[in-house]
Formats: C-alpha cells, sequence, structure tokens
C-alpha cells in the first residue's frame, strides 16, 4: 500500500513538493488538445504525444477548470 507521499496521485518524483488539494484549489492546466471521438473525447498534450479516452463529463470538468472555478 502506497503512503501520502508516493500514491498514483503524488508521483515519487513530485514528493511532498506539491501543496495539498482543497475544495479551494485551483489548477492551471497546460494547453490540452480535445477531439471528439464516437461518444467519448480523446483529451491531451500533442507536443507530447500523450492523449487519454474521456467521458463527455470530463469535458465539463476540464472547461470549468480553465474558467478558474475551483476543485
Amino acid at each position: 500500500m502506497a503512503d501520502a507521499a508516493t500514491s498514483p496521485s503524488r508521483p515519487a518524483e513530485l514528493g511532498a513538493s506539491l501543496p495539498p488539494l482543497t475544495a479551494g484549489t485551483r489548477l492551471e492546466l497546460r494547453e490540452l488538445r480535445i477531439i471528439p471521438e464516437g461518444d467519448d473525447f480523446l483529451v491531451g498534450d500533442p507536443a507530447r504525444g500523450e492523449f487519454v479516452a474521456v467521458p463527455e463529463v470530463a469535458i465539463a470538468v476540464i472547461s470549468s477548470l480553465r474558467d478558474g472555478f475551483t476543485l
């Protein structure tokens, strides 16, 4: 079992250098490309060539974070 400093949401290389996430936290997202793909969407960083398939609700979350909403 991973501890809080090395959990999947907090990779070991980041360690404890990140502040805790709270309901009032605002995230700054890197530039993401969003591409419709059937019922899902591909979201990713074209410069890195990394994309993941996500449902439509994830696009609403990304849009809200881009607009400055908190977690």
